[in-house]
């Protein structure tokens, strides 16, 4: 069974992914100001076990010029 601390790597992993499908890099070398996670949660249904198969659905809530 899959150790619950892994669903915030697994998380991640789909996050960068996101960064990068739109074009972006959550961590470009020359950034001045970085993009911080202000929340994050997940909905534990039923146990994952290896080599499951599984979907990881992010969702941006709001884009606002500070946060």
């Amino acid at each position: 069974m899959v150790h619950f601390s892994w669903f915030n790597r697994y998380m991640e992993e789909a996050e960068h992914a996101l960064w990068r499908e739109s074009g972006m890099s959550i961590a470009p070398r020359d950034a001045v100001i970085g993009f911080p996670r202000v929340s994050a949660s997940f909905d534990f249904k039923r146990p994952l076990f290896f080599e499951d198969e599984f979907e990881v659905r992010l969702t941006v809530v709001e884009i606002a010029a500070k946060t």
